[in-house]
C-alpha cells in the first residue's frame, strides 16, 4: 500500500501477469535436495507397502527440514521472484517450475510461516530489482489467497466437503490416474504430477479442475483425488480451493463465478495445443477439442442458473443466440466426449 491507496495505483496486476515466454526462454533451475536417511527409509517403506501406487518416488527432492526450507526460500528470492509475476499463469511443456516458488510444501509442513515468507519477499523486493507485478502477485498468492483459504475452511467446514450445488454426478475419469488420452494438456499435466507430485496453480485450476467441472464430475471425487495425489495437499488448503473455487460446488459462497473455460484459454496460456491431436478452434467433429463442446454443454446445462450471474450471463446469452442446429451438434459432441471420458477412450 501507498498510504490508503494501492502501490502503483491499481489493486492487482492480473493483466501484466498473463504473459507467455518465448520458445528459447531460459528458466533458472530450482534448488533440489537429496533425500536424507530418514526420507530414504520412508520412500523405501512406501515402495514396499504400496507398489502399485499412483506416481513415482524417483524425483523426490523436496525440502524436509527447517534449514532446507530456508535455503529453498533464499533460492526463490534470489533467482525467481523478480520474474515470477509475468509468467505465473503460463504453462510450458518440459518446464514444470518456471518461476514458481515451490514453497507450498515447506509452508504446509510448518517448516516456514506465511508471515516470514511475505516479510522476506518484501524486504528482498525493496533492495533488489523486483517489479511490482511480481512482488504483488506473489504476496497475493500467499497472503491474499492461501491464508484466505484457511479462513474459508474455518467458517465452512465440515459442510464444504460434501456440497454438490450443481448436482454433478459423473465418476472421475481414468485419465486422472494416468489413463491414455489424446488430450495433450491432460496427458502432459497428469504425467508431470505422477512424476513430481506437483503442478502449479493454473494447471490445477484451468486444466485438471476445469475438465472435471465442465464434464460435470462429482466434485467430491475430484476433491479426494487432489487430496491423494499432491505432495503439498492438506485438507484446509485443498478442499476450499477444489469445492469452492475450482468446482463451484458451493454455488459461490466466496467466488463470483465458476472457473469454466473453453480450449481458447488453454491455447492462449500454454504450448500444448500446437502438438495436440485435437483442434482448439473447433467444437464439433472427431478432431474438435473436448474442452469446447464440454464448455458449451456446461453452459447449456446450467443456463437458467447462470443467467442471473453477472459474470456468466453474457456466455448464456451468446449460447442462446446460436442457431439451434449448431447448438444441437455441439451438445451431441459434448455427450460423445463425456461418454468417451467415462469409457477411457478419449
Amino acid at each position: 500500500m501507498d498510504g490508503e491507496e494501492p502501490a502503483g495505483g491499481t489493486w492487482n496486476y492480473d493483466e501484466e501477469n498473463r504473459k507467455t515466454p518465448d520458445e528459447d526462454h531460459d528458466f533458472p533451475p530450482p534448488l533440489r535436495f537429496d533425500p536424507d536417511e530418514l526420507t530414504r527409509s520412508v520412500l523405501a517403506e512406501v515402495e514396499a507397502d504400496f507398489p502399485d501406487h499412483f506416481g513415482s518416488l524417483e524425483e523426490f527432492s523436496w525440502p524436509v527440514t527447517r534449514a532446507q526450507a530456508l535455503e529453498a526460500l533464499d533460492d526463490f528470492l534470489e533467482h525467481r521472484l523478480a520474474t515470477f509475476g509475468p509468467f505465473e499463469d503460463a504453462i510450458v511443456e518440459g518446464e514444470p517450475v518456471l518461476y514458481h516458488s515451490l514453497l507450498s510444501v515447506p509452508l504446509n509442513l510448518g517448516l516456514l510461516t506465511a508471515t516470514e515468507v511475505c516479510e522476506r519477499a518484501l524486504k528482498h523486493a525493496r533492495h533488489h530489482d523486483v517489479s511490482l507485478p511480481s512482488i504483488e502477485g506473489f504476496i497475493r498468492q500467499v497472503l491474499g489467497w492461501r491464508e484466505f483459504m484457511r479462513h474459508v475452511y474455518r467458517r465452512k467446514m465440515p459442510e464444504l466437503r460434501e456440497v454438490n450445488g450443481l448436482g454433478h454426478e459423473m465418476d472421475l475419469p481414468d485419465v486422472y490416474w494416468g489413463g491414455r488420452t489424446k488430450m495433450r494438456c491432460m496427458a502432459q499435466t497428469v504425467e508431470q504430477l505422477a512424476r513430481t507430485g506437483h503442478t502449479h496453480h493454473i494447471q490445477r485450476l484451468m486444466i485438471l479442475g476445469n475438465l472435471a467441472l465442465i464434464a460435470r464430475v462429482d466434485p467430491r471425487e475430484i476433491n479426494d483425488w487432489f487430496l491423494g495425489c499432491y505432495v503439498d495437499a492438506l485438507d484446509w488448503v485443498v478442499t476450499p480451493n477444489v469445492m469452492g473455487m475450482s468446482q463451484y460446488a458451493d454455488l459461490g459462497s466466496f467466488t463470483s463465478k465458476p472457473y469454466a473455460a473453453s480450449a481458447n484459454y488453454v491455447d492462449k496460456m500454454s504450448d500444448h495445443c500446437g502438438a495436440c491431436a485435437f483442434n482448439p478452434k473447433e467444437a464439433v467433429g472427431e478432431d474438435a477439442c473436448p474442452f469446447n463442446s464440454l464448455f458449451w454443454g456446461f453452459i447449456d446445462h446450467h443456463a437458467e442458473r447462470f443467467s442471473d450471474n453477472h459474470r456468466m450471463a453474457l456466455m448464456v446469452h451468446s449460447w442462446k443466440r446460436r442457431d439451434e442446429e449448431e447448438r444441437r451438434a455441439i451438445l451431441d459432441r459434448a455427450e460423445e466426449v463425456r461418454s468417451s471420458l467415462d469409457a477411457g477412450t478419449l
